[in-house]
């Protein structure tokens, strides 16, 4: 009866689509000031790009977009993408905290606003329309059916279990309706608890690196998810990530929160050698330490952690926290025993993060007015047993 009356608000609210009047362009829906609420009501779920004609970064994702919008729009059931010029219409921007482009915001009608968290390729695009539209977690009864999203996606999550009704069983359900990074499956088939040996457990299914990877999930415990999704942000990404646009979002939108950059020439001599030993380090900090090859050829992450090619082959940890990005710079070139040291030694505590600073200079503290700079100011502010009054500007 549920489903019933979910489908007869669908197929109204598709009918309601149908008629408002708006433009297409490659099967993208144009959306304007004039018709942003009409449209976005009548759409029950609708990705917008908030886009600047001059921006660079909005025309490589044009032709991405404009293809996951036919692929979507052929679907049997389907689903929708549009677009809106963001300079011609500032207020709307404003009101939805546009800050740059593009800027992607999912809308289930206007009063449920989420931010975009997939990749930038057409592929990215669908998988997360897809998944968002849908249920969290596909049921699949048999190795046919699983095969079948195995086949269509680069990883899934398989839940094992049993007894679908047990805590595991339900909590596991509540994961993957929390995580939309993830396709999430689940099956208590008999025939596919048997060939993955558990009756409560967790499958990542892949085909790189090791290949497919399980943990048992008894879902005991304040941590069991937390430890639960650990496993699957060290299993679903490959040991060693090369950084592009279009990994971007799943390295720094994991739920690892350590990566280890390694900035590099690829065409150099040394490139190899830096691969292999960052794929050794990669393997003894799984699930606490993301490892990240940077080529040089990314010159916006290279500009700005302020490394040039003569650098290379150089190493950052990038760590994030409430605060904020802390950047932990490896001193010279990277090696293996360097790497691995300075690795160590963050996870040991014993790392202070490396700040952009002038040098201090002797006149700096010479005039009525001391000049501080990053590298002086515990010394001379923190750590000072006198009241000091700071102007920053």
């Amino acid at each position: 009866m549920k489903f019933s009356a979910l489908l007869l608000l669908g197929i109204a609210a598709l009918a309601a689509a149908d008629d408002v009047v708006y433009d297409e362009e490659n099967d993208v829906i144009v959306l304007s000031e004039d018709n942003f609420d009409e449209v976005v009501e009548s759409v029950p779920l609708l990705l917008v790009e908030f886009y600047a004609p001059w921006c660079g970064h909005c025309k490589k994702l044009a032709p991405e977009y404009e293809k996951a919008a036919a692929t979507l729009k052929e679907r049997e059931e389907p689903l929708r993408i549009a677009k809106l010029d963001a300079t011609e219409a500032r207020d709307l921007s404003s009101k939805y905290g546009v800050r740059g482009f593009p800027t992607l915001k999912l809308f289930r009608g206007l009063d449920s606003i989420s931010d975009y968290e997939g990749g930038r390729t057409a592929n990215d695009i669908v998988k997360y329309m897809v998944k968002k539209s849908g249920p969290a977690f596909a049921t699949v009864e048999d190795a046919e059916a699983l095969k079948k999203l195995t086949d269509a996606n680069d990883v899934v999550v398989l839940g094992l279990f049993k007894d679908g009704e047990s805590d595991a069983a339900t909590l596991y359900k509540s994961m993957s309706a929390n995580h939309d990074e993830y396709i999430f499956a689940f099956t208590t088939a008999d025939a596919l608890l048997k060939e993955y040996g558990s009756e409560s457990g967790i499958a990542v299914l892949k085909d790189f690196d090791e290949g497919n990877a399980l943990t048992s999930f008894t879902g005991e415990g304040d941590d069991a998810e937390k430890d639960a999704m650990m496993f699957l942000a060290g299993e679903s990404l490959p040991l060693v990530v090369e950084f592009s646009q279009d990994t971007a979002p799943k390295i720094f939108g994991g739920d690892i929160d350590v990566h280890v950059l390694t900035f590099v020439d690829k065409d150099a001599d040394y490139y190899d050698g830096v691969k292999d030993f960052v794929g050794e380090i990669a393997k003894e900090y799984k699930g606490r330490a993301l490892q990240v090859i940077v080529p040089k050829t990314e010159g916006r992450i290279v500009d700005y952690f302020g490394f040039k090619e003569e650098d290379m082959p150089t190493t950052v940890i990038a760590a994030m926290d409430e605060g904020g990005m802390k950047k932990y710079a490896l001193e010279g070139k990277s090696s293996k025993d360097a790497v691995a040291g300075h690795v160590a030694a963050y996870f040991a505590g014993s790392l202070k993060p490396t700040l952009k600073s002038e040098e201090p200079k002797p006149e700096d503290t010479e005039g009525p007015v001391t000049v501080l700079t990053g590298k002086t100011f515990n010394e001379l502010v923190i750590d000072n047993d006198k009241d000091v009054l700071v102007e920053f500007y």
